[in-house]
């Protein structure tokens, strides 16, 4: 009895392994380019946005590249930073500049990465496609 409850609870800890690994693989396996953004379900989807090109690499180091069109003044071309992902695989902490946000994950898979997060009083929806 004791050898299949240690079966089991490695079965069990090799999936939730798995899941992550498979998330972190998916995230880290190309760029990703804005196609929509939305701000309290309006959608505010600019130019200068959907040619930036974010990248997160396994080290959990992150890069945003800014592209052609200029948001605002001062932007710069690139902006490196980190990523980590909380274990329940529901959230995303991204670090760069001065910022430092919460992602909540609605979708991520090889096809579309789709989050939220909140921003003083403005609800943010973000849909990203590989790049």
């Amino acid at each position: 009895m004791k050898k299949v409850a240690a079966l089991f609870l490695l079965f069990i800890t090799f999936s939730s392994c798995h899941k992550v690994t498979y998330l972190r693989d998916t995230l880290t396996s190309h760029s990703w380019q804005i196609t929509k953004w939305y701000e309290n379900e309006i959608d505010k989807t600019r130019p200068c946005s959907i040619d930036d090109i974010y990248t997160f690499y396994p080290n959990d180091s992150f890069s945003l590249n800014t592209g052609d069109l200029i948001c605002f003044a001062g932007e710069h071309q690139t902006y490196p930073g980190s990523w980590e992902m909380t274990p329940d695989e529901k959230r995303m902490n991204l670090l760069y500049d001065t910022h430092n946000l919460t992602f909540n994950i609605l979708t991520l898979n090889s096809d579309k990465l789709e989050i939220t997060y909140q921003e003083d009083s403005v609800s943010n929806r973000i849909i990203f496609i590989p790049k």
